[in-house]
């Protein structure tokens, strides 16, 4: 089965969602959409699924297995069903927090065979009786994919499909993808990870083709650690016999970025929970300079103001009901003696640091990419002026350009702040980039 884009374009309110593109997605190969974040991957697959933001207009033909999805009708969700899968960027909130990973995939196939399938993308069957909820950020990944693999359609969609994952892992997916057009099938895959990349039959650029990848330098750190965590003992559940962090031990310094490496479910995540004080299942001793301070239960507001986390789920953390303005504006009037226009401007300068323009100021999350939404977040972080930021997988989603970008703002927050970066990843050429110093979980373990 074929994908045709021919001029096809999407403008919404005289902007510009997806610029004019025309190509052919032929079965047996692997297509990689490629474009800056907010640059029209995601509008596209919607698009190529027959949706298409409330008020946006349409220009131009898309073919979709021997289909136009936006002239089937009633027929849409039958035709959704049996020719075409998607796997969004964002599993947190495409899969149910509270259905196991064996019931999602069996409801995606009944015949499916799903310790088999986690198996070939680098999952423990154990995970079969988990709940979404208790997954890793790239543990859901690969469960969202899964599910996508089972339906058995001619079509996938995949959306950054290996982004948050240890190398590992990405070699995996990677490796599945081509074994899926070896088998006839047709997959559009949207991704900055240059690994995919390299493999595909094909690259269309939506507008301007990224710029090649800068390098920096790091700059010095001071000896004094601003954070000390010893002895940290943590598990998804307080019912749950085996804990996923053991005795572990910590020092972050000002004006450092610590790079905290490892595989899906190694306990990364988990760590950066219970640093941040959200994760309640988790025991050791935790000091901000000379001071101790509760892993869980109540902390004093400027202990939580000095630790600030961004989460690798953007979507969870901002509410979809305040604009990018009213989430910024309220943060900064929490941690700041400010007045409504001053906090504004503050607003507006912490875009401006994530390399977003003022005009975003208005925009509610859903109308923003995942990568500018990412960067949202970061933004909120800094409205506190932290002293330690927590930056679990905040590149995952954003193509080179971007995540240089913000790489460059933790190191100008570190050099000239004396902030200390906590940054989670499991892109090594991006730890190698940047950090001072890299803790490998899966070395510890």
């Amino acid at each position: 089965m074929t994908v045709t884009a021919d001029d096809f374009s999407v403008n919404l309110n005289g902007r510009t969602l997806l610029p004019a593109t025309s190509f052919t997605a032929e079965a047996g190969r692997l297509t990689v959409i490629a474009a800056a974040s907010g640059g029209g991957k995601t509008t596209l697959f919607r698009a190529l699924l027959g949706g298409l933001p409330e008020s946006a207009t349409a220009a131009g033909t898309l073919t979709v297995a021997g289909a136009d999805p936006f002239h089937l009708g009633d027929g849409l969700r039958a035709w959704r069903r049996q020719s075409i899968a998607y796997a969004s960027q964002d599993p947190g909130a495409a899969l149910s927090p509270v259905m196991s990973v064996q019931r999602l995939i069996r409801e995606a196939d009944p015949n499916a065979e799903p310790a088999a399938l986690l198996d070939r993308l680098g999952l423990d069957a154990k995970l079969l009786t988990r709940r979404v909820g208790e997954l890793s950020g790239g543990q859901a990944r690969r469960v969202a994919l899964a599910c996508a693999i089972a339906r058995g359609t001619d079509v996938l969609l995949l959306d950054e499909p290996t982004a948050g994952l240890h190398a590992d892992a990405r070699a995996r997916v990677t490796g599945l993808l081509k074994e899926l057009c070896d088998s006839g099938r047709t997959l559009l895959v949207a991704t900055h990870d240059s690994a995919t990349a390299g493999t595909a039959d094909q690259t269309v650029h939506l507008g301007t083709p990224p710029a090649a990848r800068s390098q920096r330098a790091v700059g010095e750190h001071t000896d004094q650690p601003v954070l000390t965590l010893r002895n940290l003992t943590a598990a998804y559940a307080p019912r749950r016999a085996a804990p996923v962090v053991t005795g572990f031990g910590l020092d972050l310094y000002r004006g450092e970025i610590t790079a905290l490496v490892g595989e899906s479910g190694s306990g990364k995540t988990t760590i950066a929970r219970a640093l941040a004080g959200v994760h309640p299942y988790a025991t050791g001793e935790l000091r901000l300079g000379d001071v101790s301070v509760p892993l869980t239960g109540k902390r004093r507001r400027e202990h939580r103001t000095q630790i600030q986390y961004v989460a690798q789920d953007p979507r969870s953390a901002l509410n979809p009901a305040r604009t990018v303005e009213q989430a910024l504006t309220r943060a900064v009037r929490l941690h700041r003696t400010v007045d409504a226009a001053q906090a504004r401007a503050i607003a507006a300068g912490l875009l401006a640091d994530v390399d977003l323009p003022e005009t975003v100021l208005t925009a509610r999350p859903a109308k923003l990419s995942g990568g500018q939404r990412q960067r949202v977040a970061i933004a909120r972080a800094l409205a506190a002026e932290p002293d330690v930021l927590i930056a679990d997988e905040i590149t995952a989603a954003l193509d080179h350009a971007s995540a240089d970008r913000v790489l460059e703002t933790l190191a100008d927050l570190a050099r000239t702040r004396g902030q200390s970066v906590l940054l989670i990843s499991h892109d090594l050429a991006l730890v190698e980039q940047c950090a001072h110093r890299v803790i490998d979980l899966d070395a510890i373990c």
